[in-house]
């Protein structure tokens, strides 16, 4: 009789395979690693620590109730080499207001993203810019 060879290319499983669901969550952390905060003035709305990822979303809310004004409220990054770049926006809201139309409300959500850390601390930051009634959100977690 002739001999037959099997050749098998690339991993041999050795156990039973569980399926995977691939997702763009990673999974939760401790409930330690959550850091989150809020801001209704200019300034810092949470500081993440160097050398740590934040993943999350931030949300921004303003009205502006004074006749014929703009504003452009909005929340960026801080610190030396924090990824978004501190000198681009996460998220702006631009309000305007005319003689006749003397209120103008807007707000925004961003999606699931990630702030990296430079060589410092990154701050999210909220600017309020002329606009009444701003509130700047940020809630997620450190990996």
């Amino acid at each position: 009789m002739a001999e037959q060879v099997v050749r098998i290319d690339g991993i041999v499983p050795t156990g039973p395979s569980l399926p995977v669901k691939s997702t763009m969550i990673p999974s939760l952390p401790d409930s330690s690693e959550y850091l989150g905060g809020s801001a209704v003035v200019t300034g810092a709305i949470i500081t993440i620590p160097q050398g740590r990822t934040w993943y999350g979303w931030v949300s921004l809310s303003a009205n502006l109730s004074t006749a014929t004004t703009a504003a452009s409220p909005n929340i960026h990054t801080t610190g030396t080499g924090a990824k978004p770049d501190p000198a681009s926006k996460i998220v702006e809201l631009r309000l305007e207001t005319t003689a006749a139309i003397t209120e103008a409300h807007a707000d925004q959500i961003t999606p699931y993203f990630a702030i990296y850390t430079g060589s410092t601390d990154a701050t999210i930051t909220l600017e309020t810019s002329t606009a009444d009634d701003v509130t700047g959100v940020a809630y997620g977690w450190l990996v």
